[in-house]
């Protein structure tokens, strides 16, 4: 179990799946994270993706792909498996990675993210479980007129994203917040049973979470059979509103 891993000093990884022209709430709650797993005394590690952070790729044209290929080449970098923590749509990235470099993944972490089987897309699996968003995520953003970005009404983002998180919290979120591209989250995930499979998954559910719908994630999770599933009370944003609970729940995976 991942609280056994966690005894000796281990490798984490986050995955950031949204790429923006900055740093947003997508990515300060991963990097929370990996600060709790630093100061645990493991190994923590942030990267920008493609169009990303300080990454200055154009965001039109990006795949799936490129994603995980961006997560390869740190996992590749390490001297011992690593244990790779997917929040949201960062769940379409860390799949990927774990096909790809099985032997190097310890466990796969889904924190209120997209869990999908092989082939499946996420506009396909959402279509066939609507709703598969909150009804204020889904009349809160918007899509860019070339089609290729999407956005977050601001005046929406703390009752989607973190309303259990202080306002000082909030408001420093919602300068962060980007367009996000949407031709990666379009794409099928490609996996199988002899790679993916033989990784260890654990799901996280956070209950008060206004991004998915309860019933969208718990098709996923059961669709998908993990090792265990954890539920928190908390937004979508846990690594905000209840950073201590979080770290607890990784500790006794």
């Amino acid at each position: 179990p991942l609280s056994k891993l966690l005894e000796t000093p281990q490798t984490v990884y986050a995955g950031f799946d949204p790429t923006a022209a900055s740093l947003h709430i997508g990515n300060l709650i991963p990097l929370l994270g990996l600060r709790r797993f630093q100061l645990a005394g493991h190994k923590a590690i942030a990267l920008d993706l493609p169009a990303h952070g300080k990454d200055t790729t154009p965001a039109k044209g990006l795949t799936l792909q490129h994603y995980v290929e961006r997560v390869i080449q740190a996992v590749d970098a390490q001297r011992e498996p690593v244990i790779l923590v997917g929040h949201s749509l960062a769940g379409l990235t860390i799949p990927g990675v774990a096909e790809q470099r099985p032997d190097a993944i310890k466990a796969l972490v889904y924190l209120d993210a997209l869990l999908l089987r092989n082939g499946e897309s996420y506009p396909e699996v959402a279509a066939r479980n609507q709703p598969a968003l909150s009804d204020v995520c889904t009349s809160s953003v918007s899509v860019s007129p070339d089609g290729t970005t999407s956005s977050v009404n601001l005046d929406k983002a703390k009752e989607i994203f973190y309303a259990d998180c202080s306002d000082e919290d909030v408001e420093h979120a919602k300068t962060l917040l980007g367009p996000e591209p949407l031709g990666p989250r379009g794409e099928p995930v490609r996996i199988t049973d002899h790679r993916f499979g033989r990784v260890p998954k654990v799901y996280i559910d956070c209950l008060q979470g206004n991004v998915f719908t309860p019933s969208f994630k718990k098709t996923m999770y059961t669709a998908m059979p993990c090792r265990k599933i954890y539920t928190m009370s908390t937004s979508h944003s846990p690594f905000l509103s209840a950073p201590a609970e979080l770290a607890r729940i990784l500790g006794e995976v």
